[in-house]
């Protein structure tokens, strides 16, 4: 069971830390602890920490000074002054129980995250249950295109430097409020995003109405003169702005009134291309690098984030253009017999769906995908839905579920969700397994995209692929 988070809030980190110099990081390869661990570097602190597997993260972060061991240990806190947990590792770590037997304080990655960024001017947290990777590393885009020098701390590795933490300026701030455990309750933005809402996470929500709650304390968490950017086609984020008094930005893809819209939208060789909206104002021609109708929202919410931060018009619509994407969304990996293999993130049957909707039109031949379910809790809450979405490729390869912090006590398995899924849907476990199935079934033609939010994309160790040409 994961840790719930500490919600000290910035001026109750700011008080725990205020002689603190040697900070532990607990989850340290992370994407969201490395940015942590990198920043505290850059201010000067000792930073050591530990992780599960060693990674390009961990060993960047040795680089830099820190002090990184792989496996746990109860005596790695030994020296340090409190210690920075991720609200994924379970209460019965080594290093939590040391440290708290140890009297060192601890305080959860969405507070120290908070204690980081409150000296920024601007800050712009992007919530939601899906897209807020790539939003976030767009919004970063188009604040520095626009001549600002945004520090972004993204949950994914942002193209072409591959980390997930850009280092710029203290003046503006740009980062994930991730809804897991409820960690976005730690943070209070001068400009929050709201991309959508809806059922996930059913370890830590038992039903949508709980969602809802978390996301409207959210919504009010929004600083005082701050602005509140908010999908005008989610019905549930509508439902909650009626009680929002500070100022509303909505973005949409079909309602025309909306501060911010797409219109005249065309897919041109499977990528979309519209107008952007402005204030009532066609501000110009959009041609995105990403496919798919999720990714056109995802271009409308950091559109309306940044024209509400101050970028002009123009700057936004040539640098959306420009914007190549996040590792680990629809990434495109190499060939394999000359078929695209992409790796995706996608883990909810929601996002799925919209995957292999975006790559059906880029498939002139069949299309393979490759599912690892992320947790016995997801699949077992949206089993008949994950079934629904593997239909939408036509040979879907399902891998052992991803347990991460939980055990199996639910009876959720591969070969029942291949065996749900149906048709020509198979269960194979090991990753060399599922990369000697592609090798031998995959051809010229064929798309195979990689999804899942675990370990899956590890598959690529056991495949050659043909690189991607440099662009």
């Amino acid at each position: 069971m994961a840790i719930p988070n500490t919600l000290l809030g910035a001026e109750g980190c700011a008080r725990l830390l205020a002689d603190v110099q040697r900070l532990y990081f607990l989850g340290i390869g992370g994407v969201s602890m490395f940015s942590l661990a990198a920043l505290s570097l850059a201010r000067g602190l000792t930073v050591g920490g530990s992780d599960r597997t060693e990674s390009a993260l961990t060993r960047q972060l040795s680089q830099w000074g820190a002090r990184v061991w792989i496996g746990h240990d109860s005596r790695h806190p030994l020296g340090y002054q409190a210690l920075v947990y991720t609200a994924a590792v379970s209460e019965s770590t080594p290093e939590l129980q040391s440290a708290r037997a140890m009297g060192i304080p601890v305080l959860s990655r969405a507070d120290y995250l908070a204690y980081l960024m409150a000296g920024a001017r601007t800050r712009v947290g992007i919530a939601g249950m899906h897209g807020k990777s790539t939003v976030c590393a767009m919004i970063g885009h188009l604040f520095e295109q626009g001549g600002q020098d945004p520090t972004v701390a993204c949950g994914a590795l942002m193209k072409p430097h591959r980390s997930p933490l850009r280092q710029g300026g203290s003046d503006c701030f740009v980062f994930e409020s991730d809804e897991y455990m409820r960690s976005f309750h730690s943070f209070s933005p001068t400009l929050s995003v709201l991309n959508n809402l809806e059922l996930d996470h059913t370890d830590c929500y038992p039903d949508l109405d709980a969602v809802k709650a978390a996301f409207l304390t959210y919504l009010h968490r929004t600083e005082s003169g701050g602005t509140a950017v908010l999908n005008a086609d989610d019905p549930h984020l509508m439902d909650m702005a009626a009680s929002y008094g500070g100022r509303r930005v909505l973005f949409s893809l079909s309602d025309p009134a909306a501060d911010c819209h797409a219109t005249a939208l065309q897919e041109i060789a499977g990528r979309p291309v519209f107008s952007l909206v402005w204030q009532g104002r066609e501000v110009g021609r959009v041609s995105l690098r990403l496919p798919g109708r999720h990714n056109v929202y995802n271009a409308l919410a950091a559109a309306a984030a940044a024209l509400s931060g101050g970028i002009p018009p123009d700057t936004v619509t040539e640098a959306l253009g420009t914007f190549g994407g996040v590792c680990r969304r629809m990434e495109l990996r190499g060939y394999l017999h000359g078929a695209p293999v992409y790796d995706d993130y996608a883990h909810h049957p929601n996002e799925l769906r919209a995957t292999l909707h975006a790559l059906r039109p880029l498939t002139p031949g069949r299309l393979f995908c490759v599912f690892q379910s992320h947790t016995y809790s997801r699949t077992a809450s949206f089993f008949a839905e994950l079934a629904e979405a593997l239909r939408l490729a036509d040979y879907p390869v399902v891998a052992d579920v991803y347990a991460a912090r939980e055990s199996d006590t639910r009876g959720m398995s591969a070969a029942a969700l291949a065996a749900a899924a149906g048709g020509p849907a198979v269960a194979i476990s090991g990753f060399e397994g599922i990369a000697e199935h592609l090798r031998s079934a995959v051809c010229a033609g064929d798309t195979v995209v990689v999804m899942g939010a675990g370990d899956i994309d590890r598959v690529f160790e056991h495949l050659t692929l043909t690189p991607v040409p440099d662009p």
